[in-house]
């Protein structure tokens, strides 16, 4: 079962068990049904995993679908692959972490990091002030991305269709596009 909430108790039963209460920002009959399934998971002796985070609404399908499509016009133009597009847009200006790793196990990060997705990218940045660990570079695909960072992404793949004398929605398009994120 899976659900958002915007009100969460915590009580404690006569054990001085803490006990969480949430309220369900689902339907009656939906929140029913799943609680029945959780119930008979129990009822077999077998334990629930939970997991309480904040709420981050989807990508917007048609902010994703919007990015491959201008990828495919810049690839066409440019006679390159739109997977080629999107992995150099994704190194100008995607989200990225550069942590140490030990020299023997540089060469298998960059190798398992990019099987991960074609956005998913990882790289020498140089020697790390870690005696025996090499600084790498590993940018997230944007299937991770916020609606402010595929924001970021989309800018940059626009600009590069402008350049180029590609046709792109305007600033007010591409505004509601983005506004869309979460609610598909």
């Amino acid at each position: 079962m899976k659900t958002t909430c915007n009100d969460i108790h915590l009580s404690f039963n006569e054990k001085l068990m803490p006990e969480f209460t949430f309220a369900p920002n689902s339907s009656k009959p939906e929140t029913l049904k799943g609680l029945a399934k959780l119930r008979e998971i129990l009822g077999k002796g077998k334990m629930l995993s939970v997991e309480i985070k904040q709420y981050h609404p989807d990508r917007s399908k048609d902010a994703n679908s919007y990015c491959w499509a201008l990828c495919q016009k810049i690839a066409e133009s440019i006679g390159n692959t739109k997977d080629f597009v999107y992995q150099t847009a994704i190194k100008r200006v995607g989200q990225f972490d550069i942590r140490p790793i030990r020299n023997d196990a540089v060469e298998s990060h960059v190798e398992r990091w990019s099987k991960i997705g074609l956005g998913w990218y990882a790289g020498i940045v140089g020697e790390s002030k870690l005696a025996g660990y090499t600084n790498v570079i590993s940018y997230y695909g944007s299937s991770t991305y916020n609606s402010k960072e595929m924001a970021i992404l989309i800018d940059e793949i626009i600009s590069e269709c402008r350049e180029l004398g590609i046709e792109c929605m305007t600033e007010n398009e591409k505004n509601l596009l983005i506004g869309e994120w979460g609610k598909c």
